[in-house]
């Protein structure tokens, strides 16, 4: 709380945008995350949650007398001072003072009294409306407590009896308690919730659910892959693509896009868009990720040779040489290279036939990459044109004439531009 006497301390590594840091757990993966700080001290005090969030002002009834005669009432924005000792103040029973705090909004429906003892501070309730009040007397009013359910990370809790004025920092570190398990943010109704602020400032209802970190699926059906991120509902369109791309390790291309229920969402920059409760992409929603073309280029600097070529993520580096090869088959004169004669590297890494291109996005390959091609030296090899695809294929003595591309088993051995041998 903002008055510093409730005796939380908080070391949340949480960031202002929402997402947290990485390094600091702040997903809750496991729940075991020991990122409090050892001199954290969070302490169940019924009457510290109790305290009011403000005291704007005061009020004397009756005329001043002796403090021991003092029934002193602390609301939200006031604090009410009745003078018992004053015979035009008839205020002895609890009935007696609920009449009398009406005026102050109380109701018993929604609201209750909290008494102190002046000497032990203990607190309790009077049930009973005919008892004569004791003087002196401490009271707070506060608003019923309420039960609340949090779901976070797949799971539902139950929270009960949460005084209302009990600030949303309390609310985690309650949860926390109880779950062994972080939460690092809360939404109501697709908002953040601070950490300052209290559950009266929503006036929530008896059972309302609070919202903290969810999982949803996103497919790329081109690349084969499913991928699990978790989110918040205030989180906008461009910050599930972020996330999205953060842990599949991609770059982001200008066209790419989510598809959801027949729609199709870009990130935008220039634009902030509907949150991820707007849209109604709850807990396992299923989404699309559809990739879009982008431009490399192959630097051959032995034959000091470039092509531009256009790609997708979905693309494995065996099609991107063979792009290459056509290319440079039509483009270049005399330039018969088969696939298997060179190597491409990227950053200094050799790029395997096998994977996809948007593997590499973690080493930032994207538009305008370039990528290296290094000539390999085979002994005693010849290169052939597949009869049915075209494909140049380099084959040693003792390999089978085989079309790698196609399979096919009719191939024509090259002689600079003409074709004057047919192996079978």
């Amino acid at each position: 709380m903002d008055d510093g006497k409730s005796g939380w301390h908080s070391n949340d590594p949480e960031s202002a945008s929402g997402w947290g840091n990485d390094d600091e757990g702040e997903w809750g993966d496991d729940g075991k995350q020991d990122k409090w700080g050892t001199d954290e001290k969070v302490v169940d005090d019924p009457q510290q949650n109790r305290l009011p969030k403000r005291v704007e002002k005061e009020e004397i009834v009756g005329t001043p007398g002796p403090e021991d005669e003092l029934i002193t009432v602390t609301l939200l924005d006031r604090i009410v001072k009745i003078h018992t000792g004053d015979p035009s103040v008839e205020i002895n029973t609890g009935e007696e003072l609920h009449a009398f705090l009406t005026r102050f909004g109380f109701s018993k429906e929604t609201h209750r009294l909290i008494f102190y003892s002046p000497h032990d501070e203990e607190s309790f309730q009077i049930d009973d409306d005919e008892k004569e009040l004791t003087v002196p007397q401490k009271i707070h009013i506060e608003l019923n407590p309420i039960q609340i359910l949090i779901q976070h990370d797949g799971q539902s809790v139950t929270l009960p009896d949460v005084p209302v004025n009990t600030t949303i920092q309390e609310v985690r570190n309650m949860y926390r308690r109880k779950t062994q398990q972080a939460i690092w943010n809360l939404s109501y109704n697709g908002r953040q919730l601070k950490d300052e602020e209290t559950l009266d400032n929503f006036q929530l209802e008896d059972g309302a659910t609070l919202m903290g970190a969810y999982s949803i699926t996103v497919f790329d059906k081109e690349c084969g892959t499913q991928t699990d991120v978790k989110v918040y509902a205030y989180n906008h369109v461009n910050d599930l693509i972020d996330r999205y791309m953060h842990e599949t390790k991609r770059v982001r291309h200008y066209g790419s896009k989510l598809l959801f229920e027949g729609k199709d969402f870009e990130y935008d920059d220039t634009v902030q868009g509907p949150t991820l409760h707007e849209l109604s992409i709850r807990e396992n929603t299923s989404l699309q990720w559809k990739g879009a073309e982008y431009s490399v280029k192959l630097r051959d600097q032995k034959q000091n040779k470039d092509a531009q070529l256009h790609v997708y993520d979905h693309f494995d580096v065996r099609t991107l040489k063979t792009l290459y090869v056509n290319f440079a088959r039509e483009n270049f004169d005399e330039y018969t290279l088969a696939p298997e004669e060179f190597k491409l590297f990227f950053q200094g890494r050799e790029m395997v036939d096998d994977d996809k291109l948007y593997q590499y996005g973690q080493y930032k390959l994207g538009n305008h990459s370039v990528i290296d091609l290094q000539h390999e030296e085979l002994k005693m090899s010849f290169k052939y044109q597949c009869w049915d695809c075209g494909a140049i294929v380099a084959i040693k003595a003792a390999d089978p004439i085989r079309c790698r591309a196609c399979d096919g088993r009719v191939l024509m051995k090259l002689r600079k531009k003409t074709s004057e041998h047919i192996a079978r």
